[in-house]
C-alpha cells in the first residue's frame, strides 16, 4: 500500500471552536392524514433490487425562519428502505413559495435509522418515535432566482435535522458556515 507523503491539511480537527454553523429555518412536510389522501400521494413500487421503494407527495407545508417564511407549495420523497440494512434512504424535492411571492427548490439527501424494529414501527405502524431513538439528516440545497430576495441561499451547503410526528417530517435547517 502506498504511504501518504503529503502534510495533512489542519482544517476542522485544529478548530477548538469546531464547526460553525447558521439556523436558517425549519421545513414541515405534511403528511397526507386521510385514506383518500394517502391513496393519492404514495405510489408504491415494493421490493426492487434497490430495496422497498416509494414515493410520496406532501400534500403541502410551511416553512419559516428569521430571514424566510413561506409555504411547502409542492413537494415529493422518493424513499428507499435498503435490504442490506433498513436504512431508509430519502431523496426530496419540493417547491417552496414565500410570503413575498418567491418560487424556491429545495433539494435533499439523507438517511433515517434506528433500532432493528424502527422501520416497522415507524413507517408500517405508524408510531410516533422519540427523535433520540432514530438519526435523521439531510444534507440541503437550495435554488432561488439570483436577483431575487433569497439569492443568498444559493451559496448555502445545508444540514437538516429531522424528526417525525403526526403532521409530517419536520427539518430544522442549519447552514454550513
Amino acid at each position: 500500500m502506498a504511504k501518504w507523503e503529503h502534510e495533512r491539511p489542519k482544517l476542522l480537527l485544529d478548530n477548538p471552536e469546531g464547526l460553525k454553523y447558521e439556523y436558517i429555518m425549519t421545513f414541515l412536510g405534511y403528511a397526507p392524514s386521510t385514506p383518500e389522501e394517502q391513496e393519492q400521494c404514495y405510489q408504491i413500487f415494493g421490493d426492487t433490487p434497490n430495496g422497498f421503494q416509494m414515493v410520496g407527495r406532501s400534500p403541502g407545508g410551511f416553512i419559516e425562519g428569521p430571514k424566510i417564511r413561506g409555504i411547502v407549495h409542492e413537494g415529493a420523497d422518493w424513499m428507499t428502505i435498503r435490504n442490506t440494512d433498513g436504512v431508509v434512504s430519502v431523496n426530496c424535492r419540493n417547491t417552496l413559495k414565500t410570503d413575498d411571492g418567491e418560487m424556491i427548490l429545495m433539494e435533499y439527501q439523507g438517511y433515517i435509522h434506528g433500532p432493528n424494529d424502527f422501520v416497522n414501527r415507524w413507517l408500517y405502524k405508524g408510531e410516533m418515535l422519540d427523535p433520540s431513538e432514530y438519526y435523521f439528516r439531510t444534507a440541503v440545497f437550495f435554488t432561488a432566482k439570483v436577483d431575487g430576495n433569497y439569492n443568498w441561499l444559493n451559496k448555502l451547503v445545508c444540514i437538516g435535522v429531522g424528526k417525525t410526528d403526526s403532521r409530517g417530517g419536520y427539518y430544522d435547517i442549519y447552514a454550513i458556515k
